[in-house]
């Protein structure tokens, strides 16, 4: 399962669609995001870590690195 593919699926299951994640990241961070450029993001792979944790914490979820 890709990064995409996982983000996607935890924004469905809380019933959060790309543009109010937009909405939400703007809010949040003053930085203006669209559901174009958070879609494009999504699609390359190439969000921040910061925006992983933006992300995350707008769906209330944890970022938590584990050593294997």
């Amino acid at each position: 399962m890709t990064p995409r593919m996982i983000i996607k699926l935890l924004l469905a299951q809380n019933c959060i669609t790309i543009k109010k994640l937009a909405e939400l990241m703007t809010a949040k961070t003053g930085k203006l995001y669209t559901p174009k450029s958070l879609g494009h993001k999504l699609r390359r792979e190439s969000l921040s870590i910061k925006e992983l944790f933006i992300l995350m914490e707008i769906i209330n979820y944890k970022v938590e690195f584990v050593k294997l």
